[in-house]
């Protein structure tokens, strides 16, 4: 049967209606149980359950509760048989849901990543290509990610899950709450931003608020480290290079008339590549040390691993803006210059094959006032499951063709 490239998008388009339902309650199951890093349980049993009744046999457990599940064409065909890896992460936050939904969280934690809108469309793009599979020649790897907020892709890779069979491009997509729902943003090189954490450990001595001369004051030197590395930015970064330093937790002492012995401070770096995110913490090592020599105190200092910038192939990126205009019409694919400072551990894959990272447009202002990732209100529009689905789909299809 030869179907040509309007009937293949007609074909898919008609899955997607038929099936949009069926994904929609997908996302509200898994939204109602949120589960932590390397914890989803519930959801690999949902994920499996699912694979199986669409008619997958080849699928594998790993890192405990991460699915992998391969898909095989049928087309038969004198081209080179090709892998197309598509990711979708399923783990919450622990963050205390605040909407009005009516499938809101029934504990503690919450799908406030759209991580749950992440799952339904990898299992929904499974549903049509599954039908459509002789359509295409080569194979489809669907790899649903545990940990992601965790650096979980680390596991998956050590695992093996970019071989066997060998995977030649990786995709995924990200909900993303600064574009409209329809809208697709595609960035042309550099997505994603290189990450990591850090802590600042202050050791000073403590003693009676009364008598300050007669102690070192971990706070008064946290406060003006916290002041000092500031000023990397300004001072010792390329103004033409996004970068960023944020100190997100200063705790330090428990009474109000105690000086305390210890300060602690913590953040996290983010740059345009890993050897500038590197150096940048090898400065505030310095001057948190130096502040501290000056003042009678010492500190320790511990950097958490540095997340790799995640970076989109050019050929790829070209080549899903001429596939996905036939699913969502060309003014709705937008190019986007700048990169993310939001990190992901989907580099963990991009860095070692071909990748593509999307920005898939969430915000529906008509529906809902929009809050940004990791709100406890965040929500999504619902109806970007359907064209996501769609747009993997044919791209999948194009570029195994």
């Amino acid at each position: 049967m030869i179907i040509n490239e309007v009937n293949i998008t007609k074909e898919i388009n008609k899955i997607t209606e038929e099936i949009e339902q069926e994904v929609i309650n997908i996302r509200r199951t898994i939204h109602k149980n949120p589960e932590l890093a390397f914890k989803e349980f519930d959801t690999c049993k949902l994920i499996v359950n699912k694979l199986r009744k669409i008619g997958f046999d080849e699928i594998e457990i790993i890192e405990g509760t991460g699915v992998v599940a391969i898909l095989r064409g049928t087309k038969l065909g004198d081209c080179e048989e090709k892998t197309v890896m598509l990711r979708g992460d399923m783990d919450a936050l622990p963050i205390k849901e605040e909407t009005s939904l009516s499938f809101k969280s029934e504990n503690s934690n919450m799908h406030a990543c759209g991580h749950d809108a992440h799952v339904a469309w990898t299992l929904g793009t499974a549903m049509v290509l599954s039908r459509l599979k002789y359509l295409f020649r080569g194979r489809v790897k669907f790899v649903f990610q545990p940990g992601e907020e965790m650096g979980g892709a680390v596991g998956m890779v050590s695992r093996g899950v970019l071989d066997n069979p060998k995977v030649d491009i990786v995709m995924a997509g990200h909900c993303w709450p600064d574009l409209k729902s329809g809208e697709v943003g595609i960035a042309n090189y550099t997505a994603m931003a290189s990450t990591n954490t850090f802590k600042i450990t202050i050791n000073g001595k403590g003693g009676h608020g009364a008598h300050p001369h007669e102690c070192i004051d971990p706070i008064a030197i946290g406060t003006e480290i916290y002041s000092s590395i500031q000023k990397i930015i300004s001072r010792k970064t390329d103004s033409k290079n996004p970068t960023v330093i944020s100190v997100c937790s200063f705790n330090s002492g428990t009474s109000r008339s105690t000086i305390p012995d210890i300060c602690e401070i913590e953040g996290t770096v983010r740059a345009l590549t890993y050897e500038e995110v590197f150096k940048i913490n090898n400065d505030i090592e310095n001057i948190s040390k130096q502040i501290c020599g000056i003042y009678g105190g010492n500190c320790t200092f511990e950097m958490g691993g540095i997340c790799l910038p995640v970076v989109n192939n050019k050929n790829l990126t070209e080549s899903f803006m001429v596939s996905a205009k036939d699913i969502i019409g060309e003014n709705n694919l937008k190019s986007i210059p700048y990169l993310a400072m939001t990190g992901e551990d989907f580099s963990e894959y991009s860095s070692r094959r071909d990748g593509l990272f999307l920005y898939i447009g969430s915000n529906n202002k008509d529906k809902y006032e929009n809050y940004k990732l990791h709100s406890c209100k965040f929500e999504i529009d619902e109806n970007i499951l359907k064209s996501t689905i769609g747009m993997f789909s044919k791209f999948i299809i194009d570029y195994l063709n």
